[in-house]
């Protein structure tokens, strides 16, 4: 890999290669007929089958040499005959792969160019990509500012008497550089020819098509890329594009860099997204339109009202105290109007699109009446049923991005029934949807595994995994027993409270705004909005808290219920599915409503989930464990994931008192030093990592092979540096940090170590 600044400066001078900018669908035949090329049909099961590239996802991020319609009729009238014709006919009319962030495209048969995400070294001024300049006019190439206002040359951070120097201000520093390596422009509109396409000089694919081209269209190249309005932030590697929950993260990690006005910019592509599609889909790509990601966009807006109205606070108090001592004009003229804080302006334009996207989550198909049994405490709190939220994607067809995975998987479970291939499909992407795709709390045969709890690896309480089963090599629990449909997620449901807690904050704000302004009316969107999902969270939190807790083991718990709930013909009706208790295993997303709220803060029940959190056996060396199943899955032991990292730190830290707050910046400083001695060895930032060891190797399994970059992990140890770190007085001189030692954090919580026989 060329350094940082090398392959920078390279970007903008790679020949004919230069990057395409991506227009609007609005062409409905245009759009139909993408639609055809990449999500379904003959041109992408050949492209799949043939495995031109290793990596399924490839064929559908590279572009065409001519639109989708002329690509479709060109099949339709020399429809290849063999694997040679159809190889020669994807040749011809696609590019060589996917671009990547060089803007060259990739190898056809050797997968995709730089399939590395950005390693580390020195970091451009002025970065570019293709031949377009990347503007990030709040980005910092001296690092982030909290690391020169708050740390010293170094801080040395330690695991009980095992030294390892983490030298915090570089190793923010070097984070920070990947930024603008990760960015991705603005794509201009072409509203004289939007149809779905990359525009440019597409050259046809052979001087005979050339007079061809030039009279059934206009020169367009096609791509399945979704233009955005600003900066798009990209996790890295082969994921090219924005996704809808990394962005959460992505955004903490910019704000804690002192990058407000680009983490705007994220947050206005999501919402753009919403203000055309009615919500935010899985990713910046058309083949994502048939599900989303979890609902985080009402916590990422309010990220940013927050980081908005704290960055202008100066500004705005000066705007409004000029507007108080002026005048009033002579009547009968009347003062200008109040000014509007930006943080708030900001609100108010995302609040109804907010309450589009809240619409679409609580469809029908994605809410289940749940039974509570008679005998259950919970049936004096919530009655005979209560609603609650799943995953259900709007499909039942491959995923075009995994046709190939999707297509073999259905072979080897020996589904002969069409109807049964299109649950399993539905499942496959709606575990998709969730974001932990795949793991085995989606899975039915992981009922039947040995060990804790069902699962198959034993880890006593706190951070040092202690003594093993012996094991043999993980095999990979098979997707055919996957049951997604079936399940409502604990986490899932947290994150809507969170969600609805989130919009009634900023309809708050605005409707506190429009009384100062002296706009208030009754009835407005913004007051309506706020009393409502007051008493909308109220319900759900009463709801969660009495169905999907468990007060055996002091955490929530995945629900499962009965095979009616995968049918689709049930989906729409107000059937009441029957509750089949508990789904088995201990999971880092049991945890996860602690963090959205879902109990008080500082309260019993939170502390006794802090405990039970510390006492699990997830909490280990590197990281917090996915789950003690050892599946081969990704989403499973022993990967360790930053999203849920900072979930578990956060829940602990603002609502689990003095333990939870000792565990929190215990825990947040082992994931430090576990990111920063990787990016040491490797030169890289990692989608996931193995919790077993401190630093030792990035995580693994999984349907595709381990990303880098990127998106989530640098923002969460960005996080994690400004708030964990610091302990003292900088000025003072260096100074060591060290963590709360395990055998004291232990007898505190009353976790005893065991060992197995």
């Amino acid at each position: 890999r060329r350094p940082i600044a090398v392959r920078a400066f390279h970007m903008a001078r790679v020949a004919g290669k230069s990057f395409v900018p991506v227009t609007h669908v609005d062409d409905p035949c245009e759009a139909s007929a993408t639609h055809l090329l990449y999500c379904e049909g003959p041109v992408l099961e050949a492209a799949q089958r043939l495995r031109i590239w290793p990596d399924s996802k490839d064929f559908v991020d590279t572009a065409t040499r001519a639109p989708a319609s002329v690509v479709l009729k060109a099949w339709a009238e020399e429809t290849p005959s063999d694997d040679a014709s159809a190889r020669a006919f994807i040749e011809k009319w696609f590019e060589c792969g996917p671009r990547d962030p060089d803007g060259a495209e990739g190898r056809l048969g050797n997968g995709t160019a730089g399939t590395s995400g950005p390693s580390i070294g020195s970091h451009p001024s002025q970065p570019s990509i293709g031949n377009q300049t990347v503007s990030l006019p709040d980005w910092a190439p001296d690092g982030p500012p909290f690391a020169a206002a708050r740390f010293n040359k170094y801080i040395q951070i330690t695991r009980g008497d095992d030294d390892v120097y983490a030298w915090a201000r570089e190793f923010a520093s070097k984070v920070h550089a990947l930024w603008p390596l990760l960015t991705r422009p603005p794509t201009p509109v072409d509203k004289e020819h939007s149809t779905s396409a990359i525009v440019g000089d597409a050259k046809s694919p052979s001087d005979d098509d050339k007079e061809t081209t030039k009279k059934t269209s206009p020169v367009t190249r096609v791509s399945t890329a979704i233009p955005l309005p600003h900066n798009a932030l990209v996790p890295g590697s082969r994921f090219r594009e924005t996704y809808y929950w990394d962005s959460y993260w992505v955004v903490v990690g910019l704000v804690t860099s002192g990058m407000t006005h680009t983490a705007q910019g994220v947050a206005l592509n999501l919402l753009s997204l919403v203000e055309r599609f009615g919500f935010v889909p899985n990713g910046a790509r058309l083949y994502y339109l048939n599900r989303t990601q979890p609902p985080v966009l009402a916590s990422i807006v309010r990220l940013v009202y927050e980081a908005l109205r704290d960055e202008h606070s100066v500004e705005d108090t000066a705007e409004l105290k000029i507007w108080d001592e002026w005048p009033p004009p002579t009547p009968p003229k009347q003062k200008k109007p109040r000014p509007q804080t930006k943080a708030v302006t900001f609100a108010r334009y995302a609040l109804p699109l907010l309450l589009k996207e809240y619409a679409y989550l609580t469809k029908p198909e994605r809410v289940v009446r749940v039974e509570v049994p008679r005998t259950s405490k919970a049936h004096k709190i919530t009655g005979d049923f209560v609603e609650l939220a799943r995953y259900w994607a709007f499909t039942d067809q491959p995923r075009p991005e995994s046709w190939r995975e999707d297509v073999e998987l259905a072979e080897k479970s020996g589904l002969d029934d069409d109807a049964e291939k299109k649950k399993l499909f539905r499942d496959v992407a709606s575990a998709a949807e969730s974001g932990h795709d795949f793991g085995s709390r989606w899975l039915g045969d992981s009922d039947d595994a040995g060990g804790t709890e069902k699962g198959d690896v034993v880890t006593p309480g706190g951070f040092n995994p202690g003594p093993h089963r012996a094991l043999p090599a993980p095999q990979s629990d098979s997707l055919a027993s996957i049951r997604t449909t079936r399940i409502v997620p604990c986490d899932l449901n947290g994150l809507m409270l969170r969600c609805e807690l989130d919009i009634g904050f900023l309809a708050s704000q605005v409707r506190d705004e429009d009384i100062k302004c002296g706009t208030w009316v009754k009835n407005s969107e913004a007051s309506t909005s706020s009393s409502l999902f007051q008493v909308k969270a109220g319900r759900r939190r009463v709801t969660i808290n009495a169905v999907l807790f468990d007060e055996t083991t002091c955490r929530w718990r995945d629900l499962l219920l009965d095979e009616n709930a995968r049918c689709p013909e049930f989906a729409k009706t107000a059937k009441t599915y029957y509750n089949m208790g508990f789904t088995q295993g201990v999971r880092a997303s049991d945890y996860v409503p602690l963090w959205c709220g879902a109990f008080e803060k500082d309260s019993k029940q939170a502390l006794s989930v802090v405990r039970s959190l510390v006492k699990s056996g997830l909490p280990m060396p590197g990281g917090i464990a996915t789950s003690l199943r050892r599946t081969g899955h990704q989403w499973d032991f022993p990967n360790a994931w930053a999203p849920l990292v900072h979930m578990l730190v956060e829940g602990c830290d603002g609502f689990g008192g003095d333990e939870g707050q000792k565990f929190a910046r215990e825990t947040a400083r082992r994931w430090i030093k576990t990111n920063a001695q990787l990016l040491k060895t490797s030169k890289h930032m990692h989608e996931k990592y193995d919790a077993r060891v401190m630093g030792s190797k990035p995580g693994a399994g999984g349907e595709y092979a381990p990303q880098t970059g990127f998106g989530w992990t640098n923002g969460v140890v960005l996080f994690f540096l400004n708030k964990y770190v610091y302990d003292g007085d900088a000025a003072s001189g260096d100074f060591k940090l060290r963590g709360v030692r395990l055998e004291r954090l232990l007898e505190t919580i009353g976790a005893q170590r065991t060992t197995v026989p």
